[in-house]
């Protein structure tokens, strides 16, 4: 058996990480050898990779033997809770920029106009940031996702959406950049600082070659200037019964097949489900609440139920409810806040 030093390829000082052992190229990694390497060959070769991590944007020092192949779900796309046309035109998009990048009519200027930019407006919990993950699962790209309402604390915000658009294309990745509000919103005269930070990103969207999805709650307030530079936008609506009941049919088949008798019990009350007012979002996590309230409880050998979710989910309706109105007591309020003050600037004549 040989013995080799294992070296930290992020370290300048070469400082060793410790050691690993060979017996054989099955050893090696988890992939199969394109030829037969006797343990002197495997000696010239490293046993630790860099990695980059798309979610956390770090580096990482990863073992060989600890990387295998990726397994892409494909058929996510086709579990996409989406109109049959509007998924039809998303695929084709995506298999045309995939298959004829080099093809597709561009701009005068080299370089530009070649990528395939998707905006996806409506509420929250409405499937648009999974529409662009089943989408990077079907062209098994890596999913690039950040969030605007988070790179809006940087200081220079220009250098980050730069940085991220590098990366993005240096990875192949589908750009996912969700919040978009910020960047999609009006310019106005008041704000410059703003104004040269949307310049900018216009200018990004324009040569960026790759696939890049905008999600936004606001699209009524989006600069026209960015019409022209989107190819297509899809509105998700609020979930109606029917969307409802086959968002819960989709997660109760994920069960575990242990769970065949919770599976037979949720779907003959999909009638009821259907019915509760929850978005996407929302029914996945009552769904993984009520099992792990199941799996705490001793009765029925922790087996998940009806009446786990129906607790779950009456919690959840209870709280929206309750947040909803408190979001309208406290616009109310400011509501007549306002008028008083109004009135009492023009009893003072609005000095």
């Amino acid at each position: 058996m040989n013995r080799w030093k294992k070296w930290d390829l992020n370290d300048d000082d070469l400082s060793v990480i410790g050691s690993g052992t060979i017996d054989g190229h099955e050893q090696y990694d988890n992939f199969t050898p394109d030829h037969d390497f006797d343990a002197l060959q495997a000696r010239l070769c490293p046993t630790t990779v860099s990695c980059y991590g798309m979610t956390s944007r770090r580096w990482y020092v990863i073992t060989v033997e600890s990387i295998s192949e990726a397994k892409w779900a494909n058929e996510a796309i086709e579990h996409l809770v989406l109109d049959e046309s509007t998924k039809k035109i998303v695929l084709g998009l995506v298999q045309q920029h995939q298959k004829n990048k080099d093809r597709v009519l561009s701009d005068v200027i080299p370089s530009k106009g070649k990528g395939l930019v998707f905006v996806l407006h409506g509420p929250p919990g409405v499937g648009k940031t999974l529409t662009a993950e089943s989408v990077a699962e079907y062209t098994q790209k890596p999913l690039f996702p950040m969030n605007i309402g988070e790179m809006v604390a940087e200081n220079d915000l220009t250098s980050v959406l730069q940085d991220v658009f590098i990366t993005a294309t240096r990875w192949d990745a589908v750009l996912v950049l969700d919040e978009a509000d910020v960047l999609l919103e009006k310019r106005s005269f008041e704000d410059l600082g703003r104004n040269g930070v949307v310049s900018v990103f216009l200018r990004m969207i324009e040569y960026y070659e790759g696939i890049l999805f905008l999600t936004t709650n606001r699209i009524e307030t989006m600069d026209i200037a960015f019409q022209s530079r989107i190819h297509i936008a899809i509105e998700f609506k609020a979930l109606d019964s029917l969307v409802r009941r086959q968002i819960w049919e989709n997660f109760i088949h994920r069960l575990d097949v242990g769970e065949a008798g919770a599976k037979k019990e949720l779907l003959a009350a999909l009638d009821d489900l259907q019915e509760w007012d929850l978005n996407g979002r929302q029914i996945r996590n009552v769904l993984s609440i009520a099992q792990s309230i199941a799996l705490s409880s001793e009765r029925r050998r922790g087996a998940l139920r009806y009446e786990h979710v129906e607790h779950v989910a009456s919690q959840t309706i209870n709280f929206q409810h309750f947040f909803e109105g408190s979001t309208r007591d406290r616009k109310a309020q400011i509501g007549e806040i306002s008028s008083r003050q109004f009135q009492e600037r023009r009893g003072r004549g609005f000095r």
